[in-house]
């Protein structure tokens, strides 16, 4: 079994909400190389899906942070807080399909083939 090993450390205060309620978290970004600077920072919450037929994935909400306040900051909590909103599909895991809930971090580096630092956690939405 592989594990993959990612600078950011990402943490929700919930598992579970219900559509129109608000989920937050935070984030550590310990990067190895302290000297790279970020381009970008971006925290997202989107769904997905998979199983038979081909899967979707939709970004419902993202906070662009400015990256140097995350090069700043680095090594202390960044919080982040985003609302459900109530016309969004609830989890779902069937026997054909599965809809899946999740915040990605992803923190992006100058250049055209440009690494990225990403973390993703999942939740669940409830009706």
């Amino acid at each position: 079994m592989t594990t993959l090993k990612t600078p950011i450390t990402l943490h929700l205060d919930r598992d579970a909400v219900s559509l129109g309620e608000r989920l937050s978290g935070d984030f550590v970004w310990q990067p190895e190389d302290t000297e790279r600077c970020p381009k970008k920072a971006t925290v997202s919450i989107l769904w997905s899906t998979e199983g038979r037929g081909k899967g979707d994935r939709h970004r419902v909400s993202s906070q662009i942070l400015d990256p140097n306040m995350v090069l700043n900051l680095m090594e202390r909590n960044h919080p982040f807080t985003f609302e459900i909103p109530l016309d969004a599909p609830i989890s779902y895991d069937g026997f054909l399909f599965r809809l899946m809930w999740s915040v990605e971090v992803r923190i992006t580096f100058p250049g055209l083939f440009s690494d990225k630092d990403t973390a993703v956690a999942p939740f669940q939405v409830l009706a």
